[in-house]
């Protein structure tokens, strides 16, 4: 066989390989695997780390043994510690409020009061609705002049401003039985809004 006819033979082989590859016996290798590519996850909220910050709202006191109510409002601090599990966060925190009960009995002027609780929420990104339970303590003035302990409880929500900062609401519930061997038993409702750094 000629070198001419042998070269003739290569080139229709060759030829038929290029026309199968254009036709699709080669896609398969060209195409990208979609499985390989995957989205970059955006970064996770962690609510974890110690904060401080301050409160403001307006409180209630219904009192059995004077039949009795009062509005006042109050000023306060707050510190503590939350640990983020994923979607548990829980923690602890110490509150201390000075209040001013205007229609409340005169001899009995509630002026202090202050919880440590411990604290259970759901992380949902930004926010975290929480509750939280503890005990409290209250300095009631004049004729009394006395401070004792109680029961807390609330519930409320913090809203994520920066990763520092927070905004938040709650509804606290105070309870106070035979406050100070008096016989003085009273509810203490607040509603308030707070500011939180964390660092």
């Amino acid at each position: 066989m000629s070198i001419i006819h042998r070269g003739g033979l290569l080139a229709i082989w060759l030829g038929f390989v290029a026309a199968s590859a254009s036709a699709g016996g080669l896609s398969v290798i060209l195409e990208p695997d979609l499985h390989d590519i995957q989205e970059t996850p955006s970064p996770a909220i962690d609510w974890t780390g110690f904060y401080l910050g301050g409160q403001f709202g307006l409180s209630k006191v219904d009192s059995s043994l004077l039949e009795d109510t009062g509005d006042g409002i109050g000023v306060g601090i707050h510190g503590g510690y939350l640990r983020d599990f994923g979607q548990l966060v829980v923690g602890a925190e110490l509150e201390v409020n000075l209040t001013a009960v205007e229609s409340w009995s005169s001899d009995f002027p509630l002026s202090t009061i202050a919880s440590a609780q411990l604290r259970a929420g759901y992380d949902a990104g930004d926010f975290l609705p929480y509750v939280a339970v503890g005990v409290s303590e209250a300095r009631l003035g004049g004729d009394v002049d006395q401070t004792d302990s109680g029961s807390f409880a609330s519930v409320g929500i913090d809203y994520r401003l920066t990763n520092s900062v927070s905004i938040g609401a709650n509804y606290a519930h105070y309870r106070y039985d035979n406050f100070a061997g008096t016989d003085e038993d009273f509810d203490v409702s607040a509603t308030g809004a707070r500011l939180s750094y964390r660092f």
